[in-house]
C-alpha cells in the first residue's frame, strides 16, 4: 500500500524527504563558507565535512580539497642559521661598500653584530630642518638599502626604523615628538610601498629627544641627535626589538665589535654559534676575542648575552 502526500497524491514521502536533503546540504555549505572565512585547523575542517556521511565522496574530496591553502608547501625548509649568517654578512658587506664610494661615512655609519645590521643616518641626508619630507637626493640611498633587504627578505625576521630629535628649546614650534616620529614613518612608509619589502617585518617608532646621543648644549652634539636609526635582525636572531631603549645604546657598544671580512665559504669553519639565555637588565650580545679591554663596557652589560631577548 503506497502512502499519499496530504495533496493525495503518491509518491510523497519521497519528495518531502529530496527537499529535506536539499535543505541539509544548503546548511552545509553555508557553514563551510562560516568556517572558511575563519582561521580553522585543517584537520578539525576535514573531519568535520567527511562526518555528513550522506554526501558523495567526490563532493567531499572537492570540498577538502579547496579548503586547503596552495600557497602552503609542507616541504619547504627553513634557512639554516649558517644561510641567515652569510647572507645578513653579505648584506652588511654591500650596505657598507656602497657607503664607502659615495663618500658618506660622516654621514652614515654602518655596524654589525652577529646576523644583526645596525644602521645611523644624519637626519639632514634625508629631511630638511624640521621638516618629515623626504630630499629627493635621498632616494638614491633609501632605494639602495631597500633593494638591498628586499633581495634577502627570507632571510630577515625583522627591520626597526627609529626617528630621534634634538633638543632646542622649551617653546621649539615644533614638536620633538611628532617629528621624530614622522620621519622613522616616512622611511618605514618607503620601504613598504616604494620597494615592497613585507610590511609584516616592519616596525616604526619615534622617540623624540628622550635618547639623545649627544651633548644638546652644542651645534655639533644636536647634530648627532637628530637621526634616524635602523636595525635588520636575521631571522634565526635571539635578537628582539626592545622599544624602550631603542638602538642607540646598541649600537654606540657594536662600534667597537668588528664583522668578519668575509663569512668563510665552508659553514664548517664558522664553527657553531652558541645562543646564550639573558640575565635581566642586558643589553649586548656578542663580544668576539679581538676586543682587548672589557673594563669600558657599563656595568649594566652583560659580555655574550642577546640585547633583544
Amino acid at each position: 500500500m503506497q502512502r499519499k502526500n496530504r495533496g493525495g497524491e503518491e509518491g510523497g514521502g519521497d519528495s518531502w524527504m529530496n527537499t529535506y536533503a536539499d535543505m541539509v546540504t544548503l546548511l552545509l555549505t553555508f557553514f563551510a563558507v562560516l568556517l572558511s572565512m575563519s582561521t580553522v585547523n585543517q584537520e578539525k575542517f576535514n573531519a568535520f565535512i567527511r562526518s555528513f556521511s550522506n554526501l558523495p565522496p567526490d563532493v567531499i574530496e572537492e570540498i577538502i580539497i579547496g579548503g586547503e591553502n596552495p600557497d602552503e608547501d609542507p616541504d619547504a625548509t627553513q634557512p639554516t642559521p649558517d644561510e641567515v649568517m652569510a647572507a645578513m654578512n653579505d648584506l652588511y658587506q654591500k650596505l657598507s661598500a656602497y657607503i664607502e664610494e659615495h663618500n658618506m661615512q660622516q654621514q652614515i655609519s654602518i655596524q654589525m653584530v652577529k646576523d644583526v645590521i645596525f644602521i645611523r643616518f644624519d637626519s639632514a641626508i634625508f629631511f630638511e630642518p624640521d621638516d618629515y619630507t623626504l630630499l629627493s637626493g635621498s632616494d638614491e640611498t633609501l632605494s639602495f638599502i631597500g633593494d638591498g633587504i628586499n633581495e634577502y627578505e627570507e632571510m630577515i625576521k625583522l627591520v626597526s626604523v627609529c626617528g630621534h630629535t634634538a633638543t632646542v628649546s622649551e617653546d621649539y614650534p615644533v614638536s620633538e615628538w611628532m617629528l621624530s616620529c614622522q620621519r622613522a614613518a616616512v622611511v618605514t612608509m618607503y620601504l613598504d610601498e616604494q620597494k615592497h619589502f613585507n610590511s609584516d617585518k616592519l616596525i616604526s617608532i619615534g622617540y623624540g629627544n628622550n635618547l639623545p646621543v649627544a651633548e644638546n648644549e652644542t651645534e655639533e652634539g644636536r647634530k648627532k641627535n637628530r637621526r634616524v636609526e635602523m636595525a635588520i635582525i636575521g631571522l634565526n636572531s635571539n635578537f628582539s626589538f626592545d622599544p624602550y631603549t631603542g638602538l642607540s645604546d646598541l649600537y654606540e657598544q657594536a662600534e667597537n665589535i668588528t664583522p668578519p671580512a668575509q663569512y668563510p665559504e665552508n659553514p664548517d669553519e664558522a664553527g657553531e654559534v652558541e645562543l646564550v639565555t639573558p640575565k635581566p637588565g642586558s643589553t649586548l650580545i656578542d663580544t668576539p676575542a679581538d676586543v682587548p679591554d672589557n673594563s669600558s663596557v657599563p656595568d649594566d652589560v652583560q659580555i655574550g648575552v642577546s640585547p633583544y631577548e
